[in-house]
């Protein structure tokens, strides 16, 4: 590491570490939903918690189908559905909705993208780049554009698709993180018609933009859009899930990012940033936030026919809605889900956080700063996924 910088220059900064947003109400976390629902008592789902009760229902796709894991919390107007059709707008089962056989072929071909050994031989770069973007922030207020901007290289170049490919359609990372966040307020939150039509507007192009990168993947097997073309799944599905690896895949990490730094600087759960110079407290600090507050603290089921979890009568028809992360779990690895449909991006998740997690530390350290909120954080508040989005902290020269 180089030698510090010369603090004589500034006594302290802010750092912005807020993600793009576009019209989205965030709340405090005082006013975070309690159940996961707007309006305490008006639930619809049935909510399960507990590491058997979540292995139960996530281990049986028969009786507890993913059948609505993309479904609109909201269901869509029909104004909203005609803008969606006007652009072509579909997701078709494919991965996090998808069972059978179907699923079973295509997850064997994502996985095969995101072994444990492509993911491990990232961390070098994933360091050498936080070094990088520190080193050009360091000196003073801005926004620091980091924790937005590895995982979606992360997810680029795991994928094989670089990033031209995406700025020749206009998706560079801010615009990414804004499609992203309108189509999971789209799908996932409690949205008035007028605002369901903006967002369905938003979804409707970036589906359009990323059928054109599926298409030009399409000869090209060494990405992973061009191998599921090349084992004859339709491209409709292809497009699908490139969809949901951009909003659910990236972007969570994003926001995952986000509520592990708020985490440290707040020592929520015992653990300080300055703590995470050693690497096994990084990892420490991002399985506890995994596992007591992830960004995406839910999961949805619904049950195919009369059954019970835990003891509890369900009904068929009945839409159950998993706490995978929350006060009752015990388990941090639940946060990714379990049985066939456990995400496949876990490894990918949980290491690039702890890297940069261990990175950041080191190098404040290292420099002799040290961060603290600069105000309250603005948080997303949806269904199944919420997390700090405006995040502003104060680096103080500790010297």
């Amino acid at each position: 590491m180089s030698a510090p910088l010369e603090h004589s220059q500034y006594e302290s900064f802010v750092w912005d570490m807020s993600l793009p947003t576009n019209g989205q109400k965030l709340v405090s976390r005082a006013e975070l939903s309690q159940g996961y629902w707007p309006v305490p008592g008006e639930n619809p789902y049935l909510l399960v918690g507990g590491s058997e009760a979540l292995r139960q229902v996530m281990g049986d796709t028969e009786t507890f189908a993913p059948d609505k894991a993309l479904t609109a919390v909201t269901p869509l107007e029909p104004a909203s559905l005609r803008i969606l059709l006007s652009y072509g707008f579909s997701l078709p089962e494919v991965l996090a909705s998808a069972k059978g056989e179907l699923h079973r072929s295509v997850r064997q071909l994502v996985a095969s993208f995101f072994t444990p050994q492509k993911v491990r031989a990232q961390e070098e770069g994933v360091r050498a780049r936080m070094k990088e973007v520190l080193a050009e922030r360091a000196p003073g207020r801005g926004q620091l554009a980091v924790f937005h901007l590895l995982p979606v290289a992360l997810m680029q170049e795991l994928t094989g698709v670089p990033s031209q490919d995406y700025l020749a359609q206009g998706l560079d990372e801010a615009e990414l993180a804004r499609y992203s966040l309108d189509s999971l307020e789209l799908f996932w939150g409690w949205v008035e018609p007028e605002r369901q039509q903006e967002l369905a507007h938003r979804a409707g192009q970036f589906h359009r933009k990323l059928s054109a990168l599926v298409a030009g993947c399409a000869e090209r097997p060494e990405t992973l859009f061009g191998a599921l073309a090349h084992q004859k799944i339709e491209s409709a599905r292809i497009v699908s899930l490139a969809y949901f690896l951009a909003i659910a895949g990236q972007y969570t990490t994003c926001l995952l990012m986000n509520s592990i730094l708020h985490a440290g600087v707040t020592q929520q759960w015992g653990i300080t940033l300055g703590q995470c110079t050693d690497f096994s407290r990084a990892q420490e600090l991002v399985r506890a936030v995994l596992q007591a507050e992830s960004s995406v603290p839910t999961w949805r089921r619904v049950a195919t026919a009369d059954s019970s979890i835990g003891g509890c009568p369900v009904h068929a028809g009945q839409e159950v809605l998993l706490e995978v992360s929350g006060q009752q779990s015990d388990d941090y690895r639940l946060a990714f889900g379990w049985g066939a449909h456990r995400c496949l991006g876990a490894l990918l998740a949980e290491s690039e956080s702890t890297w940069m997690l261990h990175e950041l530390a080191c190098w404040l350290e290292h420099e002799k700063l040290s961060l603290h909120l600069a105000e309250e954080p603005r948080w997303l508040d949806l269904l199944s996924y919420r997390a700090p989005l405006e995040l502003k902290f104060e680096v103080r020269n500790e010297f």
